[in-house]
């Protein structure tokens, strides 16, 4: 038996709602609409997933269980749209990641061997994290003792009692940043990446993370993974990037099944990292805003663990990079030829 891969450790955000959307061509604007009415009742977002396609779009959406109360009579969901309604949740981060995919194979395969069905799932540049359905919390503590190991917490119960005392400390500190401007640390492209979406659920999830193993046993970095609502029941879409390269695709294709692939390429990730996102309202609602005014077409974002994360196509770097920096102070940027001081 393989030795457990060792992490940092693990974080649960608890209670959580999160709402699950899916829709066709024609409600593109719905999860930036959504943003935009929990903004203006100022609740947080603590979770975000979206992906969008040419005939199709889907979103997971997470905040504090405690303003679910709040969140329900805003939520004016168009024509169109199928919603799970806000679902008792819970969000388990796992640390540090640094964009290793046999990090997020090793968390798929122990959820689809222990028989557990995610809500979603997000990548952030430092944490995989998974949203799961409430009563599930404690069997996915548990299992996740049997592929990873977390310092010196040698049980679920060892861990439990370090924790002790700071969801609440966590919770204070949530919607304590409302600057006009939110600083972040920087902003980060990674160019020329590929785009893969996936449709897959139950047993494919053991799929997914042989080919995540291809890719760590070829030194091949996840550089962006999100899941997000599928349209089918039981199956979610899974949105990732790669660097577009003929490995990477040869890691991936070779196994993933035809039919229930699309390939993108030429596109590019960004990434920002600072203590906002999940701090404080608007932020989400602001950069669905300022890109849609922009006519950036964004293929896929994430926002989890104080990260903001996304794709959008190659030639839209620049444009994209004026639009994040009317929205966020931004002291620097990288992986394109000027860095802005």
């Amino acid at each position: 038996m393989s030795r457990p891969t060792a992490l940092g450790g693990f974080k649960i955000l608890r209670p959580a709602a999160l709402l699950a959307l899916h829709g066709k061509d024609g409600a593109q604007q719905a999860p930036g609409a959504i943003c935009g009415d929990l903004a203006r009742e100022g609740i947080n977002i603590v979770f975000l997933t979206a992906a969008f396609h040419a005939d199709s779009f889907g979103a997971s959406i997470g905040i504090q269980g405690d303003q679910a109360d709040r969140a329900s009579p805003v939520l004016n969901l168009p024509a169109g749209i199928t919603s799970s309604g806000l679902i008792k949740s819970s969000i388990i981060s796992l640390f540090p990641h640094r964009t290793r995919p046999e990090i997020t194979g090793q968390l798929l395969e122990i959820i689809n061997r222990k028989g557990l069905s995610p809500i979603a799932l997000a990548q952030s540049a430092s944490a995989i994290s998974a949203a799961i359905s409430e009563e599930t919390t404690e069997r996915l503590t548990e299992a996740l003792f049997e592929p990873f190991s977390f310092g010196p917490y040698r049980t679920p119960e060892d861990w439990s009692l370090a924790q002790k005392g700071k969801e609440q400390l966590y919770k204070e500190v949530v919607a304590s940043y409302q600057e006009k401007k939110p600083k972040v640390y920087g902003l980060d492209w990674q160019n020329s990446q590929a785009m893969l979406s996936i449709v897959m659920g139950g047993d494919g999830f053991a799929i997914l993370s042989k080919a995540f193993d291809n890719l760590s046993a070829a030194g091949i970095p996840l550089t962006f993974l999100i899941s997000t609502p599928s349209g089918f029941e039981d199956l979610l879409l899974f949105t990732f990037t790669v660097p577009a390269a003929d490995n990477a695709r040869d890691a991936l294709l070779n196994l993933l099944p035809e039919g229930t692939r699309k390939w993108h390429g030429r596109t590019a990730v960004f990434y920002m990292n600072g203590p906002h996102f999940g701090d404080r309202y608007g932020i989400a609602d602001q950069i669905f805003d300022t890109f849609t005014a922009a006519g950036i077409n964004l293929l896929a974002l994430s926002c989890s663990v104080a990260s903001i994360t996304g794709v959008l196509p190659s030639e839209d770097i620049y444009s994209a990079t004026e639009a994040l920096t009317n929205v966020f102070e931004i002291p620097c940027v990288t992986g394109i030829r000027e860095c802005y001081k």
